[in-house]
């Protein structure tokens, strides 16, 4: 498919490591044991891991990657949101953290 950068939302412990195919994943999630830990991914394309510029983990489900790019910078932002099953309370907090933590990237430093 042509696919250079991939986020993903899934089940995951925080590990950095290169695949067979020299493929970069960073994953942001959880460092214990809890049935319940959450995490999001970057599957990065060998040709792009030279641009990168830095990954921001701000909590197991929200995170960034910065590239650099032709004209700028970019950043991408993964973000594993609860479930409509979770009390409402704990989804209005996860939009207000991921509504600050996006408030606090920049690209233009």
């Amino acid at each position: 498919y042509d696919i250079h950068i991939l986020c993903m939302q899934d089940r995951s412990l925080s590990n950095v490591e290169i695949t067979e195919e020299e493929f970069l994943l960073i994953t942001s999630g959880s460092d214990d044991d809890d049935r319940e830990y959450e995490g999001v991914r970057f599957l990065i394309h060998p040709q792009v891991r030279r641009s990168i510029i830095s990954f921001k983990q701000y909590s197991s489900r929200i995170a960034s990657l910065k590239l650099r790019i032709q004209g700028g910078k970019l950043i991408l932002i993964s973000a594993y949101a609860p479930h409509g099953g979770k009390p409402y309370n704990e989804r209005l907090s996860f939009f207000q953290t991921l509504n600050h933590f996006w408030y606090s990237l920049s690209t233009n430093g």
